[in-house]
C-alpha cells in the first residue's frame, strides 16, 4: 500500500478508535455514577415487593408459607440474603438454608443494634456494611403487626444485595455496544481501503508508469483512463510541463552548440596571440639573459671560463680569470693545458658534471704564465649559451686557504718550541702502530725520556734558556735517533718515543744507552757549558699493556722509578712497580683522615746530660698507628703531607700537644726542661708559623723559653728572607 494510502487509512482508524473509545468511557462513566442509587431501589422495591407478598403471613411467627415466599424472592438477581424478625426480635423466616447457616442478623453483632433501633423507630433504614471483603447494601423495612397492638417494637424485614450481580447488567450492557462498535469500525475502514485503492492508488500508478516511460523515450505518454478529478489534473499539468521542458531543452542545446563553436574559435585566435607573445618574450628574454650574464661575469671577482663539453676548447674568458693567469690569452686554447690533471681525469670530471645537472666541484692546479702553480677550486656546472651547451667553469684562487689548513694541521699536531710531533700527533701514531703490531705480531716500545733537575736551569737562568736547552736537545735527538723511531715533545720537559717493527725485546736496551750516550756531550748555553741527565721509563708491546693508554701510564710509572733510583738512568716497566703507587695512593687517601680519627700521636725521645746522668730535653717525633697498615714511620708519611698541604693541620696538632705535654710535666712537680719541635719547609713558607707558635703557647699556658724549634738549613735557603723575617719573629716570642 502506498504511503498517501497508510497515511488516510491511519489517521480514519485512528479517529474512529478515539470517538469510540470516549464515547464507551462517558457510558462507564454515568453508569458508574448511577449504580449506588440504582442498587438502593432495587434494594427498596425487593423490599415493598417482599412486604406486599407476605402480608398476612406476618401475623405468624412460624409460618411456613412465610419461609417459602422469603426463599423465592431470595432467588431474585443481586439479592444475597433476606431475614424477616419479629417485634419479639426473632427470626421468623429467611432465605438462607436455615438453620444450618447463620444469618447477617445473627453472624454480625452490629447489624442486631441497627435492627434493633430500626424495629424501635419504625422507620426504613439502608445502609452499606463491608463483609468478607466486599461490599453489601442492607435494606431494613420495619412493619406492623395487629397481633401486638400494645409492643414497642415492630417487626423488621432485612434485604442483602450484592452490588457486584447489580453491576453485571450494566457491564454487560457496554460490552454489546463496544462489539457493534468494532464492527462498525471493521466495514467502514474496509470500505475506505477499497475506495482508496479504487479512486486514488491505481490512478497515480498509471501516473507514475507514464512518467516514468516518457523521462526515458522523451516523448509523453498520453493517458486516456485517468479520472476526471485532481489526479486527472495532474497528468494533464505533468504533460504540458514535460512538453515545455523537451522544447526548451533542444532550444538550449542549438544555443550552446553555437556557443561551443564561437569559444573554440576564440581560444584557438587566443592561443596563437599568446604563442606569438610567448616567443617574443623569450627572444627578448634571451637578450637580456645574455647581457645580464656578460655583465655578472665581468663584474665576478671569481675566475670564469666556458668550455665546449665536447671539444673541450675555451670559448670565453672573463676579466678576473685573465687577472689570475696573468694575461687574456686564453680563447680557443685546450682546457687539458691549464690543469696538471690527467686527460682522464679531465674527462672524468666532465663526464661527472653532465650527468649530475646540478654541478660539481674539483681541486686542482692551474699552471699561470708567471711560471707558478696555484690551487684552485673549480666548480662545473652546465648551461646554454649562444644557443649551445657549454660547461661553465668558476674558478677560484685557494692558495692562501690551503696555506692556512696547512698552519692550522701543523699547530694541532706539532709542538711550536721544537717543531716536533705534540702529544696528540704521537697518539694517533700510536694508535696506528699498535694495529699494525698486532696484525703483523711485531714488538713495540715506548720511552718516556725527562730531564734531570731542569727546574734548576728555568730557576737560576729563566725561561728562555730553558726553551732553548729543550730546542737543543729535541734538534740533537733527531739528528742522532734512527729513522724508523717517533720522536715527540710530551709536555715541559718530557720527551716521547715510539720504536716500531723491533725484531726482539732487547733491541729497546740498545736504543735506551743510545739516548743517554747523546746526552752525554755538554750543551752551550749564553756562553757557558751545561751537562743534562736524562730518566727513562720504557714500556713494552705487548707484554706490558694492549691499549695505547695502559703503556703510555706504564711506561710514565716506570720513568718515575728511573727517578727514584737516583736518575740518570732507565727503567723497564714490570708490575711490581704498580705496587709502591698503588699504595702511595691509598696511605694518601687515609692520611686525610689520620688526624680526626686520632690515629696520629707523639713519641718523646728524651736528651740526657752525659755529665749530670739527668734528662735535660725531649724531642717529640709524631708517628702514624694505622688500623690496616700498623705503625707507620714519619719517613713514609711526612712527604705525602708536604706535598698535599696536610703538613699545616698536622704541624699545628704537633706544636699544640707538645706544648700541652710539657706544660702537664711541669704540673706533675718534674723540673722544667725543653720540648723540641720539628718544622718543615712548608711551615715556613706557606703558613704564619709566628702566629701558630704563639697560639700554642697561649693555649696550653707554656713558657716560650721552654720550647725549641728544629729546621733544617736547607729549608731555610729557599727563600733567605722569608727565613729571616720568620726567625725574627719567633726570637721575638722568646723560643
Amino acid at each position: 500500500m502506498q504511503p498517501l494510502a497508510r497515511q488516510l487509512l491511519w489517521s480514519f482508524g485512528l479517529l474512529l478508535l478515539g470517538v469510540g473509545s470516549v464515547t464507551l468511557a462517558v457510558n462507564y462513566y454515568f453508569s458508574q455514577r448511577n449504580l449506588q442509587a440504582w442498587t438502593e431501589q432495587q434494594a427498596q422495591s425487593i423490599s415493598h415487593a417482599l412486604e406486599f407478598a407476605t402480608e398476612g403471613l406476618l401475623e405468624v411467627e412460624q409460618s411456613t408459607v412465610l419461609q417459602r415466599v422469603v426463599q423465592n424472592y431470595g432467588t431474585l438477581p443481586g439479592v444475597e440474603e433476606i431475614t424477616v424478625i419479629s417485634s419479639k426480635l426473632t427470626l421468623m423466616a429467611t432465605s438462607n438454608s436455615f438453620p444450618k447457616g447463620q444469618t447477617f442478623y445473627e453472624r454480625l453483632p452490629g447489624v442486631q443494634n441497627i435492627v434493633h433501633e430500626a424495629a424501635k423507630s419504625g422507620l426504613e433504614q439502608q445502609l452499606w456494611i463491608i463483609d468478607g471483603g466486599k461490599a453489601k447494601v442492607i435494606h431494613l423495612l420495619p412493619f406492623s403487626s395487629t397481633l401486638f397492638p400494645l409492643s414497642s417494637y415492630r417487626g423488621v424485614t432485612l434485604v442483602v444485595l450484592n452490588p457486584d450481580h447489580i453491576q453485571q447488567q450494566p457491564l454487560g450492557l457496554l460490552s454489546q455496544m463496544g462489539g457493534l462498535f468494532l464492527v462498525a469500525s471493521t466495514i467502514a475502514l474496509g470500505g475506505m481501503v477499497w475506495g482508496i485503492c479504487t479512486w486514488v492508488l491505481a490512478p497515480l500508478k498509471r501516473l507514475e508508469i507514464a512518467v516514468n516511460q516518457s523521462q526515458l523515450e522523451g516523448v509523453w505518454q498520453t493517458i486516456n483512463d485517468l479520472p476526471s478529478n485532481e489526479i486527472g489534473l495532474l497528468g494533464e499539468t505533468f504533460a504540458k510541463v514535460f512538453r515545455a521542458r523537451l522544447e526548451s531543452e533542444a532550444i538550449a542545446h542549438n544555443k550552446a552548440l553555437k556557443l561551443e563553436e564561437a569559444i573554440e574559435n576564440l581560444q584557438q585566435t587566443q592561443r596563437q596571440l599568446w604563442e606569438t607573445e610567448r616567443l617574443a618574450r623569450l627572444s627578448q628574454a634571451l637578450k637580456d639573459s645574455e647581457e645580464r650574464y656578460r655583465a655578472i661575469v665581468n663584474q665576478s671577482a671569481e675566475g670564469i671560463i666556458l668550455v665546449d663539453r665536447y671539444n673541450k676548447t675555451i670559448q670565453e674568458v672573463n676579466p678576473a680569470y685573465c687577472k689570475l693567469m696573468g694575461n687574456d690569452d686564453w680563447i680557443g686554447r685546450s682546457f687539458y693545458d691549464l690543469l696538471n690533471l690527467s686527460v682522464s681525469e679531465i674527462d672524468l670530471a666532465f663526464l661527472n658534471c653532465s650527468q649530475d645537472q646540478s654541478g660539481c666541484y674539483l681541486e686542482a692546479q692551474i699552471h699561470s704564465t708567471s711560471g707558478k702553480w696555484l690551487d684552485v677550486e673549480i666548480y662545473f656546472s652546465p648551461i646554454v649559451y649562444c644557443g649551445q651547451e657549454v660547461l661553465c667553469c668558476g674558478i677560484r684562487d685557494i692558495t692562501e686557504r690551503k696555506q692556512t689548513a696547512a698552519q692550522l694541521t701543523y699547530q694541532a699536531f706539532y709542538d711550536p718550541l721544537t717543531e716536533l710531533p705534540n702529544r696528540t700527533f704521537f697518539q694517533q701514531a700510536l694508535d696506528i702502530a699498535l694495529e699494525q703490531a698486532a696484525e703483523k705480531r711485531q714488538y713495540l716500545a715506548i720511552f718516556f725520556i725527562d730531564i734531570d733537575r731542569f727546574k734548576v736551569v728555568n730557576d737560576t737562568l729563566g725561561h728562555p734558556v730553558g726553551d732553548q736547552l729543550i730546542k737543543d736537545l729535541s734538534d740533537r735527538l733527531r739528528q742522532q735517533l734512527p729513522s724508523q723511531t717517533l720522536l715527540a715533545r710530551w709536555g715541559g720537559d718530557e720527551f716521547t718515543l715510539l720504536l716500531s717493527n723491533i725484531p726482539h725485546p732487547e733491541n729497546t736496551q740498545t736504543l735506551a744507552e743510545e739516548l743517554q750516550s747523546i746526552l752525554q756531550s755538554p750543551f752551550v748555553l749564553q756562553g757557558q757549558e751545561f751537562h743534562i741527565t736524562s730518566s727513562i721509563g720504557i714500556a713494552l708491546y705487548p707484554q706490558d699493556g694492549g691499549e695505547a693508554l695502559t703503556l703510555l701510564k706504564h711506561a710514565d710509572i716506570a720513568l718515575y722509578r728511573a727517578k727514584d733510583s737516583g736518575r740518570n738512568c732507565y727503567r723497564f716497566y714490570s708490575p711490581h712497580l704498580d705496587r709502591p703507587t698503588s699504595e702511595l695512593l691509598r696511605l694518601e687517601t687515609h692520611l686525610h683522615y689520620a688526624l680526626p680519627r686520632q690515629e696520629l700521636f707523639l713519641c718523646y725521645q728524651p736528651l740526657v746530660d752525659v755529665h749530670r746522668g739527668q734528662i735535660c730535653g725531649v724531642e717529640a717525633l709524631i708517628r702514624w698507628n694505622h688500623p690496616e697498615f700498623g705503625l707507620i714511620p714519619p719517613d713514609q708519611f711526612i712527604s705525602l703531607a708536604e706535598e698535599t698541604s696536610l703538613i699545616n693541620r698536622i704541624g699545628a696538632w704537633v706544636m699544640t700537644t707538645a706544648c700541652a705535654q710539657n706544660k702537664a710535666w711541669q704540673a706533675q712537680g718534674l723540673p722544667p726542661m725543653q720540648i723540641s719541635v720539628n718544622l718543615s719547609a712548608r711551615q715556613i713558607y706557606k703558613q704564619p708559623v709566628a702566629a701558630l707558635v704563639h697560639q700554642a703557647l697561649t693555649t696550653t699556658g707554656l713558657d716560650p723559653q721552654w720550647l725549641e724549634l728544629e729546621i733544617t738549613e736547607s729549608s731555610l735557603m729557599e727563600d733567605f728572607v722569608m727565613a729571616e723575617h720568620c726567625l725574627k719573629e719567633l726570637r721575638q716570642l722568646g723560643v
